[in-house]
């Protein structure tokens, strides 16, 4: 199943209660309150858009992410225009992503670590000052998009 909206996720809460059904999840900040989406973790798909509404963006999704709970069936992971910097630590530690979206960041270096996510088969870095060369020698295996 998959939810897009406060209200299309209110009528589902209301009928069924179990958000553990709930396979793809699209977040934007103006219409979701991020406290509640620890309930989430078990979503495959999560889509986060415009998420800056910290002055530093990494911690926040971070802190988000990493919260201390398992995001064990995640295998797509999309931050669009939520202003990072640099690639975020949770995505070093989580093993279960596959498809990676970075699109239109800030992202401008890349993190020699990025190389232990060898289980990513997609990473999409377009819009960012990332260099994707760089980033293709670090993942050979991977699809890089820039």
């Amino acid at each position: 199943m998959t939810i897009d909206s406060m209200q299309q996720l209110s009528g589902y809460l209301l009928a069924n209660g179990d958000t553990s059904k709930i396979d793809v999840l699209f977040v934007e900040p103006t219409r979701w309150n991020f406290e509640n989406l620890q309930d989430f973790t078990k979503v495959k798909e999560l889509y986060i858009t415009n998420a800056y509404l910290e002055p530093n963006q990494e911690p926040f999704i971070d802190n988000f992410l990493n919260d201390g709970f398992e995001w064990d069936r995640l295998e797509l992971l999309s931050l669009h225009e939520c202003e990072l910097k640099k690639i975020p630590e949770f995505i070093f530690k989580n093993k279960t992503i596959k498809y990676l979206i970075l699109t239109s960041n800030k992202i401008a270096e890349v993190d020699e670590r990025i190389k232990q996510l060898t289980h990513i088969e997609h990473i999409d870095i377009s819009g960012n000052k990332i260099s994707g060369e760089e980033v293709q020698k670090l993942l050979p295996n991977c699809y890089v998009e820039y």
